[in-house]
């Protein structure tokens, strides 16, 4: 019983810095948007603004839902 104890606080400090991972990631992607995520039409090979923000969308919404799944992960150990 005390070894299943000491793994679950080990699996929450593991999941914990993965949070704080998929946080900092998010952080970094919303603060940059306009540099990754900016579409340049009259360059070739590079998507519009419309692609670029649909991009954009898409890294958000990936991360919001990895950050949902390892805080309720983190509250269910």
């Amino acid at each position: 019983m005390f070894a299943l104890v000491g793994s679950t606080i080990g699996l929450k400090i593991f999941l914990g810095l993965c949070l704080i991972v998929v946080l900092g990631a998010a952080i970094y992607f919303i603060r940059n948007r306009k540099r990754i995520f900016s579409g340049k039409s009259d360059d070739v090979g590079l998507d519009s603004r419309a692609a670029g923000n649909l991009r954009m969308w898409m890294v958000i919404l990936v991360l919001l839902h990895a950050a949902a799944i390892l805080f309720i992960t983190i509250l269910e150990i």
